[in-house]
């Protein structure tokens, strides 16, 4: 049965061989001649018994070996040759490990390697470099130069930068709140004409922006209901101040939806004039409420000057 087996196994292998051919060598140079251990080395191997085609050229490798390192390989298919060029570490070694093509292979390729001898003069290891006097001062003095600048980077992007873009978003935001309140301030009922649901989705729309602005909320998706009730649990109105505004928003409401029909010239006036007047009270109260937070700021930071002084009394 193994016999059997054994059979079967070699007409398989020879069925399913590739068609490899050997190449002949017809002459090999060095340059060098002699190569020692450790040096780059050039061999020009002239080659023939197959006609050598572009993908040849492209497909040939050699063989890893530990002995030799191939730095860079050229099959010349003009010429027939194959320039190779490396560094050989073993002396003992007599032949270059073989270049397998698409379906040749090149092997048994003489070389001479010589072992590397050292000078006799020559000392056992090359000297160690050596710092000048004063060298490592003047490296860790570049080292502390290079940090601090880092560190500063650092400081510059993370503090002053946000404080100027912070700064800058402000700015911006009161003057856009700026030109919500004159366009609020300047409207009249006289620019109504007929088209009194435009006119109303306008300022309601002009004073949901401004809130959204000036109290940092999302007023723009509230209904009037939560709009209202947001004012009042904020404390940003009075109970009769809210009460007066749910009433004309819930009036605006029904207009623009087509629910109150009826003497709709005589409650505009009254709307307009209710969100001007909600307007001006959260202005007024935002205003105080700034002179409040720079004075309770400047006397905090008498005090934190007084405690500091105090307690280097103390410790004199």
């Amino acid at each position: 049965m193994r016999i059997f087996l054994l059979f079967l196994i070699l007409i398989n292998s020879f069925i399913f061989a590739e068609d490899i051919c050997q190449m002949k060598i017809e002459s090999v140079e060095y340059e060098p001649e002699t190569i020692r251990t450790g040096e780059k080395g050039f061999c020009r191997i002239k080659i023939s018994g197959k006609k050598l085609e572009a993908e040849d050229a492209q497909s040939i490798k050699a063989k890893d070996s530990i002995s030799f390192e191939i730095t860079d390989i050229i099959l010349d298919i003009s010429s027939n040759e194959l320039l190779v060029w490396f560094v050989p570490f073993n002396p003992l070694e007599k032949y270059l490990p073989p270049f397998k093509g698409r379906d040749f292979i090149i092997k048994n390729i003489p070389v001479n390697i010589k072992a590397y001898a050292k000078p006799a003069d020559s000392p056992p290891n090359p000297p160690g470099a050596v710092l000048l006097p004063g060298t490592r001062l003047m490296l860790g003095f570049f080292f502390f130069l290079f940090s601090f600048v880092i560190f500063l980077l650092y400081f510059v992007k993370k503090y002053y930068y946000t404080k100027v873009k912070r700064k800058i978003h402000v700015v911006s935001n009161e003057i856009e709140i700026k030109k919500i309140l004159f366009k609020i301030r300047n409207l009249s009922v006289k620019d109504i004409n007929s088209d009194y649901k435009s006119f109303l989705a306008g300022l309601s729309i002009l004073f949901r922006r401004y809130l959204e602005k000036r109290l940092d909320n999302p007023f723009m998706s509230f209904t009037s209901s939560e709009l209202n009730q947001k004012l009042l649990l904020d404390g940003v109105l009075s109970s009769s101040e809210g009460e007066s505004l749910k009433k004309d928003l819930f009036l605006l409401d029904k207009i623009r939806f087509s629910k109150q029909t009826k003497s709709v010239n005589k409650y505009i006036p009254g709307i307009v004039f209710t969100l001007k007047k909600t307007v001006e009270i959260i202005e007024k109260n935002f205003k105080k409420r700034n002179r409040e937070d720079k004075k309770e700021s400047k006397k905090h930071f008498k005090k934190s000057g007084r405690d500091f002084l105090s307690g280097e009394a103390c410790d004199n």
